[in-house]
């Protein structure tokens, strides 16, 4: 399937890419540009996430705002939305 990024956050450790319509976010090394890990959700995902020092933040269509482990990409928890986030 033809990927849509649409979106990056990056801190300088960490580029984490939002693909919009394959409704995931790809996490990649900056420096050496290799893939460090993916996350699916179950919509699309129209911004960038947001990275803090242990989590990373996304919001999607699914009206779910997902935190994920930074290091790993593993789902942490979901809060659920009134809507789209």
């Amino acid at each position: 399937t033809l990927a849509r990024p649409n979106a990056f956050a990056s801190d300088g450790k960490l580029l984490v890419l939002s693909v919009f319509d394959q409704s995931r976010v790809v996490a990649f090394d900056p420096m050496t540009g290799k893939r460090r890990w993916a996350f699916q959700a179950d919509g699309w995902i129209f911004q960038s996430a947001a990275n803090t020092p242990t989590q990373v933040f996304v919001g999607s269509q699914d009206e779910h705002l997902h935190a994920l482990n930074r290091e790993t990409g593993k789902l942490e928890w979901t809060f659920k939305t009134e809507g789209r986030t």
